[in-house]
């Protein structure tokens, strides 16, 4: 085998490492805690009619990326701490 397909094999192998990896992630981590607050029968028809002067659901969902894309960034600045690759 020529080293063209052995570095191909080796990025399609750690690319479905990576996808398994991710995969069970999703699978152990909660579904959004929004959807409670969006879903609940005594509050869903009053949302409807809040949302007409204020965007609750929008609001939610864009504080719900607002804080993913936070941890993100403070989950990889740990590991840039842990690798002193940063002060």
């Amino acid at each position: 085998m020529d080293i063209t397909g052995w570095i191909s094999g080796l990025f399609s192998q750690m690319g479905d490492l990576l996808n398994n990896l991710l995969n069970v992630i999703m699978v152990v981590l909660p579904d959004s805690p929004f959807v409670m607050i969006t879903q609940n029968t005594t509050i869903a028809k009053y949302v409807g009619y809040l949302n007409w002067f204020i965007p609750i659901s929008f609001m939610l969902s864009v504080l719900q990326a607002w804080l993913v894309a936070v941890g993100c960034f403070y989950a990889w600045q740990l590991l840039l701490r842990w690798l002193k690759a940063i002060e």
